[in-house]
């Protein structure tokens, strides 16, 4: 449920800002945002399913956050320099 509530929001506000002009650009990281939060489902899901405490997780639990956070990142870095990088290959990013 949460989200259903997220994703819209994060979709509305990286389109209402000016560093994301591109369409594509939005999606991929729309697209990402929700490929992340599935993945942090399934881990949460996979800890439940272990009998971990949310509040108490195991150190193979907290590998596997840390692997979620570095993945999210870099997915996210890596659409934005492609954004950035194709910005200034046009003519449009040459003034």
């Amino acid at each position: 449920m949460h989200g259903l509530q997220a994703l819209p929001l994060l979709a509305w506000w990286i389109a209402r800002r000016r560093a994301f002009a591109s369409v594509r650009t939005q999606r991929n990281l729309i697209f990402a945002a929700a490929t992340s939060y599935l993945a942090l489902f399934g881990l949460v899901l996979w800890q439940a399913f272990r009998g971990q405490s949310i509040a108490q997780p195991d150190g193979l639990t907290l590998e596997s956050f840390a692997v979620w956070l570095v993945g999210t990142a870099v997915a996210v870095l890596v659409i934005s320099s492609k954004q950035a990088t194709h910005i200034f290959n046009t003519k449009e990013g040459i003034s």
